[in-house]
């Protein structure tokens, strides 16, 4: 396996007191491919503004994955769904 870099996108980075941190403005351009995975029905996480962070990112591969019937817990809502994903992330790694 390769240095792939998995970003798991968590509510409380929207918490204001933690907005001086927020990595998304120091987190632009990164050298190991990323994937994010976003429940489109996340009421904690914002899809619209992860998208929005997702797309400013450069990296050698990116890949934005959408779970159509998850919220804020993928690897819950969507357990084999999320497995299959991984797996295939880390195969062709």
């Amino acid at each position: 396996m390769n240095d792939t870099l998995f970003i798991l996108m968590m509510g409380m980075y929207y918490h204001p007191l933690l907005k001086e941190q927020f990595y998304q403005d120091n987190v632009i351009k990164v050298n190991v491919p990323i994937y994010f995975m976003h429940g489109i029905d996340d009421l904690i996480v914002n899809y619209a503004l992860t998208k929005t962070y997702f797309d400013k990112i450069e990296a050698p591969y990116k890949e934005f994955i959408v779970f159509d019937k998850s919220a804020h817990l993928v690897p819950f809502e969507e357990p084999d769904r999320f497995n299959e994903v991984v797996k295939k992330i880390l195969e062709e790694s």
